[in-house]
Formats: C-alpha cells, sequence, structure tokens
C-alpha cells in the first residue's frame, strides 16, 4: 500500500524498488519477472544484490524481508531435485568471494538489533 510506495521514492535504488514492485498488486507480476530473469541471467550477481539488501539496515524492512525470502528460495527448494540442482548452482557457479559476501550480509543481517529483518 501507501508506505511501500512512499518507502520506494526515498529509495533510489533499483533492486530496492523491484522488491517493493513485487509486495503491490498493481506491479506484482512485472516485477516479479524481472527478479526471475536477474536470477536467470547472474546469479551471483542477484545472491550478492540479495544479500547486501538484506544486511542494510537503512532499506524497507519489507524490501529486507523480501530479499531474505528471495535469498533462501533462490538456494533451497522443497523437493529433493529441485533443492539438489540449487545446491549445486551454489557450488559450482557462484564464485567463492561472492559466497563470502553472501555469507557475512546474511551474518550481519541475523546478528542485527533489528529483529524484525
Amino acid at each position: 500500500g501507501a508506505p511501500a510506495v512512499a518507502a520506494a521514492m526515498v529509495h533510489s535504488d533499483p533492486l530496492t524498488m523491484l522488491l517493493l514492485s513485487a509486495t503491490q498488486p498493481a506491479t506484482q507480476a512485472q516485477a516479479e519477472q524481472q527478479l526471475q530473469a536477474g536470477e536467470a541471467s547472474n546469479p551471483a550477481a542477484f545472491f550478492q544484490e540479495l544479500a547486501q539488501e538484506l544486511r542494510h539496515p537503512s532499506k524497507p524492512i519489507v524490501a529486507r524481508q523480501l530479499a531474505g525470502v528471495m535469498l533462501k528460495n533462490a538456494l533451497h527448494a522443497p523437493s529433493a531435485t529441485a533443492a539438489a540442482a540449487k545446491r549445486e548452482r551454489w557450488r559450482g557457479s557462484i564464485p567463492e568471494e561472492v559466497k563470502a559476501v553472501v555469507r557475512s550480509c546474511v551474518l550481519e543481517a541475523l546478528q542485527s538489533n533489528e529483529r524484525s529483518a
């Protein structure tokens, strides 16, 4: 609703705006397509950007929470086959320096005093 739109106006970061758009019915489908395309075209950059979004305390909480859920979903799946494919992608095609950034950002977010992130 209005708080997410107001937050999008304050944050000019394209990923933040895209995540906030994904929470709005009028823009959700297009935003989800763009997010899926980003993951498909460059998973390493996608993971790193989501992790940085999650970690950053000045970002809107809704965007941070969605970034965390998307990161989890990009790395894990309910079915064993899909989960194995995602693990293999993480292990085989994501550079070690990107993995280190993602781990660091996620740990920083988990250790944050802000419990809603």
